[in-house]
């Protein structure tokens, strides 16, 4: 610091004296009082009962509004499930006529040549025909369920 002289002082900058710690009174008979009050043990836990229950309900509308996602969407695959439903019968039904001719057809063929007379010419043709026809279908079903993969 410099005087009225130009000369700096040697004493430094002046500071204020420190207060005395002993100056403040301490009494020791007051209890201790924590800043933040404490819950009871009841308090704490509905506290927690009251948490897990607004946590479950926010699970419950989040779930249902899944579920009215879901919904709409069934809503849409309804025709395209009976579609399929239809479909797969006549592919069932199908397969059950194809069977059928195969079986009575290789039987009547059978049948026919064991015979041997001139009508079971005839009756051998149209065995012939059956049998021809149930493995035309089984094979034109094998072929679009290939395609359709």
């Amino acid at each position: 610091m410099t005087t009225a002289g130009g000369k700096e002082s040697a004493k430094g900058p002046s500071r204020k004296a420190k207060k005395d710690a002993t100056s403040f009174p301490v009494t020791y008979n007051k209890p201790i009082v924590p800043a933040i009050p404490t819950a009871t043990p009841t308090e704490r836990l509905e506290g927690m009962t009251r948490g897990r229950v607004e946590a479950l309900e926010g699970d419950k509308r989040q779930l249902q509004a899944e579920v009215r996602r879901l919904q709409g969407r069934i809503d849409q695959l309804g025709p395209e499930n009976s579609r399929l439903a239809e479909a797969l019968a006549n592919a069932e039904s199908n397969h059950i006529l194809a069977t059928i001719l195969v079986g009575g057809g290789g039987f009547a063929v059978s049948y026919a040549t064991f015979v041997g007379k001139a009508a079971s010419v005839v009756m051998a043709n149209a065995s012939a025909g059956c049998l021809l026809a149930g493995i035309a279908m089984m094979g034109w079903q094998a072929l679009r369920a290939r395609r359709g993969r």
